[in-house]
């Protein structure tokens, strides 16, 4: 038979582990050190993935390059949370890439979070926390994005958190929070050697927060020098049924590693 404080004690734990199953996630308040631990051990890798793009993927994007690369290097005057944003395949991971392996080369320690699902995320973000710094210890009694934060703004060296296809913003605030708030996942550093970078292709600002500066990615015209402008070419001849290998438009710009088998 239970004392009356042992019942109230049960009551709140089962409380509580009936937020933990309807989180999907165990990330909520009542987190402890070995539920934090687990989840963090099913996160993707967090490096910086290798570089697979021509050098000519980022023809005529050195000036957003440069801009951003200035908010990563320069003293905040503002927090440093940029959003990189655009439709599908106008190059946005390409750029945050080329940047995330330039801050990498330079010292500063990077971590790749890939926003594919909600729970990949928070499980990502977990294992962020623990490899800033946080102990078991600081997920008792304490919500993991919390943890997180503490972490990252104890830091005394320069550190980049990219969180890479953010499509849905709702992924990185509480059930109860808005971005906007700044005290869930994502937040303005308090550190002057942090930096946040995130993708999306949603650029709407009221889903984001007014202490983000906003980068939009747009298509580069031909001229400019889109970087697979080769394969709309090739497209179009083999559409038109008009092959052969090499095109004789071609020249120096088909890429080595791209040349197929004859074509007839």
């Amino acid at each position: 038979m239970m004392r009356p404080g042992e019942s109230q004690h049960a009551e709140a734990a089962g409380s509580a582990q009936q937020a933990v199953q309807r989180s999907g996630v165990q990330y909520n308040t009542f987190v402890g050190a070995a539920q934090a631990r687990s989840v963090a051990s099913s996160a993707p890798p967090l490096a910086v993935p290798q570089r697979r793009a021509f050098a000519a993927r980022l023809r005529g994007r050195d000036d957003l390059l440069s801009e951003i690369d200035g908010l990563i290097w320069t003293p905040a005057r503002r927090p440093r949370v940029v959003l990189v944003h655009g439709m599908g395949g106008v190059g946005k991971t390409t750029i945050v890439q080329t940047l995330a392996h330039g801050a990498a080369e330079r010292g500063t320690k990077t971590w790749w979070v890939r926003a594919g699902s909600p729970d990949g995320t928070r499980a990502a973000l977990h294992a962020v926390a623990f490899d800033a710094g946080a102990l078991d210890s600081d997920f008792d009694h304490a919500h993991p994005s919390d943890v997180l934060w503490r972490a990252l703004n104890s830091r005394s060296t320069p550190w980049l958190l990219v969180i890479d296809n953010a499509d849905d913003p709702r992924v990185l605030s509480g059930e109860d929070r808005t971005l906007e708030d700044g005290t869930d996942w994502v937040r303005p550093p308090t550190t002057p050697y942090g930096t946040v970078l995130i993708t999306s292709r949603d650029g709407r600002v009221e889903r984001w927060a007014s202490w983000m500066s906003m980068y939009k990615v747009t298509s580069l015209a031909p001229e400019v020098g889109a970087p697979c402008s080769w394969i709309s070419r090739l497209t179009r001849d083999l559409t038109r049924r008009r092959v052969s290998w090499p095109p004789p438009w071609a020249g120096s710009e088909l890429p080595p590693v791209a040349r197929p088998p004859h074509l007839s």
